[in-house]
């Protein structure tokens, strides 16, 4: 059989057609927001999936497929850390990208894979009820059919972002999130509510009459002048607002760490301090992003020193910095490991605050670890063959101990809740604590070079802002740094690869978001209330059942 015959047999087609689909998914979402792509690629797979419906195994190829497509198109950019390192690391990344990609394709594999076993029970259910002739508009059970999908799709991904160590990058709510009023809406549903909506919207769309793509039209619609009512509101600082120097050093990853280049990188950062001291002198607090200063700066007097040299009195540095404990296994150091010293201790990747008489205010480790890049699964096994997390530290980071955590106070300053790296991208860790009256993100995306990655978390970082109703200050390594208000309007930003600073008064908080009190629970109603329309023929026709009896 020749390659053009095999071309036209209507599985492989339409396995090809959903690959496809899913390679142009991310182009609808950071940097580059082209929103039609989002629908013309949800609409693609729910044709197709309405064609497989009675093929499982069918539905199994397309959702893995798409998720293929999506995934390797998404995720490309993590291929950028394993350069960065070089050597040793680069055979890594062909296995390691194909590897997430085909793993997390699974959600989406699975996801129809569900629907095709689920949606004859629901026939069969809905059934037992009196069909009405009103209902011929719905093309049969194809606009029911499509709503199911919809919710077992956005179910999957909320089962991506928590299960196992979770990852909410790129669900489908992101898609609006490059466009500040519909992101508004994540004010009030958040981050999985607003995907149900967008991929309920596309669901609608799928379907070949002209009152269910009204239907569908609508959703986004009603977005869109909810988020423009929000949007009539203003943040502007309170006259007692603290000012904030935000410093983006722009060190290479590569040189990071380099022990003859540690102090050519302090010296970048203390003068790009003073020259944002020079220029800014009532800046109050002085941010810099994760893992800033190349050594253990709590434990000895040297980075205390650089403080009392360096900082004007009654300022105060917040920072990312390294730091270690006594490990529990070995808690007096009695029994050294002289072969491998790091199993003595365990590392922490935390957020300083410090004064500038140099003491050490507050410090708080972070809970949330990047997979195969600060720890590794099974890292013991996987350390005796021979592996590292890309941080290259035995045994990885440690983690605090519980998501939530108390917020840094400090006098005249309103409390805050850091936010390390990729823990920006969960919505329950930027709500794990109701005190804090602004958030910051300290990261490090020199590792992604100047790919979609840092865009995409910048991104993400943004929607915790309009969840939360807080304004949020980042500080980045090599960018991006920015400031977002309680709305998500971008104030100041430092763009990727560029040495700098600025300062801004931190902007009023929201008095409240819909979210910041529901959490996910009206994600949930939404999803409950679906399944009842969904099934209500069956239901109507099961209470009649128990009425007859009683």
């Amino acid at each position: 059989m020749s390659f053009i015959q095999a071309l036209t047999l209507t599985p492989l087609r339409h396995r090809i057609l959903a690959f496809m689909a899913g390679l142009i998914l991310p182009l609808s979402y950071a940097p580059f927001h082209i929103l039609p792509l989002f629908y013309v690629s949800f609409i693609c797979l729910f044709y197709l999936a309405w064609g497989a419906r009675d093929n499982r195994r069918h539905l199994l190829w397309l959702g893995w497929l798409f998720g293929c497509g999506q995934f390797l198109v998404g995720f490309y950019w993590l291929g950028e850390s394993f350069i960065v390192l070089g050597g040793g690391y680069l055979w890594l990344m062909p296995l390691a990208l194909a590897g997430l990609v085909a793993g997390l394709a699974l959600f989406p594999a699975l996801a129809l894979f569900i629907w095709g076993v689920l949606r004859p029970y629901v026939l069969r259910f809905n059934k037992g009820g009196q069909a009405s002739k009103t209902d011929s508009h719905l093309d049969g059970h194809r606009f029911y059919d499509m709503l199911l999908l919809a919710l077992i799709w956005s179910l999957g991904e909320y089962a991506r972002a928590n299960v196992l160590t979770g990852l909410p990058w790129n669900l489908a709510g992101m898609v609006w999130a490059g466009f500040l009023p519909l992101a508004q809406m994540a004010s009030v549903l958040g981050l999985f509510g607003m995907g149900l909506l967008c991929v309920i919207s596309a669901a609608c769309l799928s379907v070949p009459d002209k009152k269910i793509w009204a239907a569908g039209l609508s959703l986004p619609l009603m977005a869109l002048g909810l988020g423009l009512v929000i949007l009539q509101e203003e943040t502007h600082p309170l006259e007692t607002a603290p000012k904030i120097l935000v410093i983006q050093p722009n060190i290479k990853q590569a040189d990071k760490w380099l022990p003859e280049k540690r102090a050519v990188h302090i010296e970048t950062i203390f003068t790009l301090i003073k020259q944002g001291l020079a220029e800014h002198k009532d800046s109050d607090i002085i941010v810099l992003p994760e893992t800033a200063i190349p050594f253990l700066i709590d434990e000895d007097g040297a980075f205390a020193h650089l403080l009392r040299r360096h900082l004007p009195q009654d300022k105060y540095l917040l920072l990312g910095a390294v730091r270690r404990s006594l490990s529990p296994k070995n808690p007096d150091l009695k029994n050294p490991d002289s072969k491998n010293p790091h199993k003595d201790y365990d590392y922490y990747n935390s957020a300083m605050l410090w004064s500038s008489n140099g003491t050490l205010l507050a410090q708080i480790d972070k809970y949330h670890l990047v997979p195969f890049g600060e720890y590794l699964p099974a890292q013991g096994f996987l350390e005796a063959i021979g592996l590292r997390q890309l941080t290259q530290l035995r045994g990885g980071f440690a983690t605090r101990n519980s998501a939530s955590i108390e917020e840094i106070t400090l006098k005249d300053i309103p409390p805050f809740m850091p936010l390390i790296c990729f823990e920006a991208t969960f919505p329950y860790l930027a709500a794990a604590n109701g005190g804090a009256k602004w958030l910051v993100n300290l990261t490090n995306d020199a590792w992604f070079g100047t790919s979609t990655g840092p865009a995409q978390h910048l991104a993400h970082t943004k929607l915790r802002a309009i969840e939360q109703g807080l304004p949020l200050i980042r500080s980045a390594n090599t960018g991006i740094s920015a400031v977002f208000d309680a709305y998500g309007r971008r104030l100041k930003m430092l763009p990727l690869n560029q040495k700098g600073y600025f300062s801004v008064l931190l902007p009023n908080s929201r008095s409240f978001t819909i979210y910041s009190y529901s959490s996910d629970i009206l994600y949930l109603i939404i999803i409950f209330m679906v399944s009842i329309f969904i099934a209500r023929k069956g239901l109507a026709a099961y209470a009649k059942k128990i009425l007859r009896k009683v």
